[in-house]
């Protein structure tokens, strides 16, 4: 009969269906992580394509790049997802991705790095001191744990290079040390003889670098090879000239007539234009041989010390974020071991060693 209106309960085939179609929580949770995956492989292109075409050519971005290995963080929880859901655009993202991790940090974790080193014939370290450097005595503790035949000193302030003098002498016979008060400090400790060489005959001095970089010549018995104390210009706005300086590193290498060691504060991670420009001339030798990411820096010390540990919002960004401290080195040289000296929390950095024999 037309007109007349069936109750809500005449019709249970429809109320079935509709709930039938409403989504389960898994579903519901499948579909998020689908979205978040999404969103993630989407920036993460987003991220390659300016790494590729905008590398370094602002502050931005070499700030960004610096911290390329942290855009990966999420990656552990994308393999599980794309698997799981089997969406192709997940599964490539997560292929892809992988790979390129693999590629720049996976040799760090190679288990042929565990084998113990031998015919170590020079060993070498470097030390960002900090320029307000509060404790000596435990500086020099760590200065002495290295048993390293040559030493690049930056930040060396007239306290602790007093206090090298007074407590190193023994180990060091050869030094050149340019203490200074503040981060422009310098020095070389050596165990064997070494020849400070000219500025002008060495490293442009007018490029920006912290203090000046200091090269000498290195008598080891019979060899000789040059060993250069450097620290590059700091500060995401100065990328510019870290890559003139890395340029003027790379060049000394190349035209040099003896093996070449260069070992400082680069400002700059391995994900860096600099750090490639250096790679031109040089091996890197926690690339070559060290275990672990390698990180050096930032340190304890924050800014009420001196340190350059980064506070956003009044908490302390985590302590050893990236590796900024190399030690470079030529072919005529084999790196056998590298190492990071724990920190006594003087230094907002941590020391770094190598090991090496001649070819």
């Amino acid at each position: 009969m037309r007109g007349v209106r069936r109750g809500a309960g005449e019709y249970p085939e429809h109320r079935l269906t509709s709930e039938s179609k409403r989504p389960s929580r898994k579903e519901r949770f499948q579909s998020t992580c689908v979205i978040l995956g999404q969103q993630y492989v989407a920036c993460m292109a987003l991220a390659l394509l300016f790494q590729l075409t905008l590398h370094d050519s602002s502050p931005l971005f070499f700030a960004a790049s610096s911290l390329a290995l942290y855009f990966f963080a999420p990656l552990p929880l994308l393999i599980p997802i794309a698997i799981w859901t089997r969406r192709r655009e997940l599964l490539i993202g997560a292929a892809i991705f992988s790979a390129l991790w693999l590629g720049h940090w996976g040799k760090f974790f190679s288990p042929t790095r565990l084998a113990q080193p031998s015919q170590v014939e020079l060993r070498v370290a470097t030390y960002n001191l900090l320029g307000f450097n509060s404790a000596p005595e435990a500086t020099i503790q760590e200065l002495r744990s290295t048993h390293a035949d040559l030493v690049s000193l930056q930040e060396l302030n007239p306290k602790l290079g007093a206090a090298i003098e007074r407590e190193l002498a023994d180990v060091y016979p050869y030094r050149w040390l340019d203490a200074q008060p503040g981060v422009r400090g310098g020095g070389v400790l050596s165990r064997w003889p070494l020849e400070p060489i000219a500025s002008d005959a060495g490293l442009a001095p007018d490029l920006g670098w912290v203090g000046k970089p200091m090269v000498s010549r290195v008598t080891i018995g019979e060899r000789q090879l040059y060993f250069i104390q450097f620290h590059t210009a700091s500060g995401t706005a100065a990328f510019r000239a870290r890559e003139q300086q890395a340029e003027a590193i790379r060049d000394f290498a190349q035209q040099a007539d003896l093996p070449v060691i260069a070992a400082g504060d680069f400002n700059a991670t391995d994900t860096s234009r600099a750090y490639s420009i250096a790679r031109e001339g040089f091996e890197d030798a926690w690339a070559d041989v060290g275990l672990g990411f390698g990180h050096t820096f930032p340190g304890e010390p924050g800014p009420e010390r001196g340190g350059s540990r980064p506070v956003l919002a009044g908490i302390p960004a985590p302590k050893w974020l990236i590796r900024i401290d190399f030690i470079f080195y030529t072919q005529a040289l084999e790196a056998r071991e590298a190492a990071i000296v724990p920190s006594s929390g003087g230094s907002d950095h941590r020391m770094l060693t190598a090991g090496f024999r001649w070819k």
